[in-house]
């Protein structure tokens, strides 16, 4: 920059050739809105609150989308909390299923029989200690007479017969449980299965009647 004999700062040609170009096209863009009609005027305005419309859309559809967001993860953290509450309320009661099995073989006890009074004290407690749980979603499994089901029967013994076809629980020497369609143990039981004989017999019999 150069200076002036009394210390002030002049601008260069340069300087001065870029404001007046600025100058130039601020009057040209001026001139040129003077010039537009009223209705090309209106055209504009109405592209601008367009463009302003879209963009709140676009804004809008973004705090929509956010929101489904935040309310599907808060309705996925509700449900494993919820979950996570079952499981443990479940392994709670799987620590209670011994004391039902002692409660069950000391009403089975003789000597209870010469004390009525207790052991009605006894079957009462015993009672209301499981219709609570069961309020809860305990379900007892006492499938005597049942087919077999692997999925909860354990069976520990097994008897072969003429008078079954398929498997069947026969005896039921502990219950089984399960809470809200978890099985905390299966029913141990002793079967009762089809004799292979009979089976045989049954299937040369079929046999011959389709020969026949």
């Amino acid at each position: 920059m150069k200076k002036s004999s009394n210390g002030k700062e002049k601008k260069t040609e340069t300087e001065m050739k870029d404001m007046a170009e600025k100058e130039e096209l601020k009057s040209e863009e001026e001139s040129k809105e003077e010039k537009l009609s009223p209705e090309a005027k209106i055209k504009i305005l109405e592209e601008e609150i367009e463009k302003i419309k879209k963009e709140k859309d676009d804004v809008y559809d973004k705090y929509l989308r956010k929101l489904a967001e935040f309310d599907n993860y808060r309705k996925r953290i509700e449900k494993e909390k919820s979950e996570f509450q079952e499981f443990l309320l479940g392994e709670f009661i799987k620590e209670l299923i011994p004391f039902f099995d002692n409660f069950e073989i000391a009403l089975k006890n003789k000597e209870f029989e010469e004390k009525e009074g207790f052991r009605k004290g006894v079957e009462l407690i015993f009672k209301s200690l499981k219709d609570t749980f069961f309020k809860m979603g305990l379900v007892e499994i006492n499938d005597v007479g049942k087919e077999f089901d692997p999925f909860i029967h354990e069976a520990i013994s097994k008897e072969e017969s003429t008078e079954v076809k398929i498997p069947v629980v026969e005896d039921v020497f502990h219950k089984g449980y399960s809470f809200r369609n978890r099985l905390l143990r299966p029913c141990i039981v002793k079967v009762k299965i089809p004799k292979e004989e009979k089976a045989l017999n049954i299937n040369l019999q079929e046999e011959e009647e389709k020969i026949n």
